[in-house]
C-alpha cells in the first residue's frame, strides 16, 4: 500500500474532478476510486463518462471502476466539513472478491486517503 495522501477542499465551492483509466489488459487488470462518504455529503451536479453527460440532483453513486481505456469528471461541491475516507484499488475480481463489492481490498494494489472538507 502506497502512503495516505490528503486533499483538502473548501464547503461550499464547486470542484471537478477527472479520473483517466488507462488501458488495461483485461477486466481483472482494472482498478475503481471509491469515495462514498464524501459524496453522501456533497452535493453532486454532473457526471461525464466519456461524450455522456449526467446530470444529477442530490443522487449518489459508489464508485468509478475503470476496465477500459477512458475518463470520468464528477462535479459537485462538498456541503459538510469533516474528513472522508477514499480508497483506489483493484477490482474486486482482480483479487478473488465478488464482482461489485465495496471497500477496500486487502490483496493487490492500493492507495487510501482523505478528503478534508473545511
Amino acid at each position: 500500500m502506497i502512503e495516505p495522501s490528503v486533499i483538502k477542499l473548501d464547503s461550499g465551492n464547486y470542484y471537478r474532478l477527472t479520473v483517466s483509466c488507462p488501458d488495461v489488459k483485461g477486466d481483472l487488470s482494472g482498478w475503481r476510486l471509491e469515495m462514498p462518504r464524501l459524496l453522501n455529503n456533497a452535493h453532486l451536479r454532473l457526471v461525464s463518462v466519456g461524450d455522456m453527460e449526467i446530470h444529477l440532483q442530490g443522487l449518489s453513486f459508489k464508485a468509478i471502476e475503470c476496465d477500459e481505456i477512458g475518463s470520468a469528471t464528477i462535479s459537485f461541491v462538498p456541503i459538510k466539513p469533516g474528513s472522508y475516507e477514499f480508497y483506489v484499488g483493484n477490482v474486486p475480481l482482480a483479487v478473488g472478491r465478488p464482482m461489485g463489492e465495496s471497500g477496500p481490498q486487502m490483496k493487490g494494489k492500493s492507495v487510501l486517503g482523505t478528503f478534508v472538507v473545511n
